[in-house]
């Protein structure tokens, strides 16, 4: 609660008095850029063996801030929003909510053999993530949806470990539908409303 509280107060401060749309767009756009750090390093950590470093926690705590700059903005009048908050706030919660479980199931280095693939493919995907925190910071436009990498060779001899792979495979799939769905037609501040309630509930 504490801690809630204490986002909520640096959420007001740093959007006082010009409101809270530009603090949304900065928070958001942290959000996003935590959201890449954690793609990246979820897959070094489950294909290579890395040690997990500060991005996942560092992602959780942009993730609050931007939820407490969000429900700042609701509380304020503003013109119809050109982005999709919604969508916006949901890339970047599967991806850090998707890492937390991908994390837990499966050991530290395990898939080395797929570690080429995999890395195109997360990188493929975070940088996605970072080209719309950029858009985000500037206000510009969001980055138009394009499909995902070719030719890239997946092993098929790998036993239980397909499984793994096919669950981080999903995860990343989900993830690009995710960041290309935020340039979308932006919802009203009813879905808005109640996608937050969500959210602070738990839900994905």
């Amino acid at each position: 609660m504490l801690v809630g509280a204490a986002i909520g107060v640096l959420a007001g401060v740093f959007a006082w008095p010009r409101g809270g749309g530009g603090e949304l767009h900065r928070a958001t756009s942290t959000f996003l850029t935590g959201a890449a750090g954690v793609i990246r390093e979820t897959v070094a950590v489950m294909a290579r063996g890395q040690q997990p470093g500060a991005a996942m926690p560092s992602a959780r705590l942009a993730g609050q801030l931007a939820d407490a700059s969000f429900a700042l903005y609701q509380s304020e009048r503003h013109p119809a929003a050109t982005v999709d908050w919604q969508a916006t706030l949901l890339a970047g919660h599967h991806a850090v909510r998707g890492a937390e479980a991908l994390l837990r199931s499966c050991p530290a280095g395990g898939l080395l053999p797929c570690v080429e693939p995999l890395t195109a493919l997360s990188e493929d995907v975070a940088g996605r993530y970072d080209e719309a925190a950029e858009a985000l910071a500037r206000h510009g436009g969001m980055p138009s949806s394009a499909g995902a990498p070719v030719g890239l060779s997946w092993p098929t001899d790998l036993g239980q470990d397909l499984y793994i792979i096919a669950d981080l495979r999903v995860w990343l799939d989900g993830l690009r539908e995710d960041i290309g769905a935020i340039g979308g037609r932006p919802e009203g501040v009813g879905g808005l409303r109640a996608r937050v309630a969500q959210l602070a509930d738990g839900a994905t």
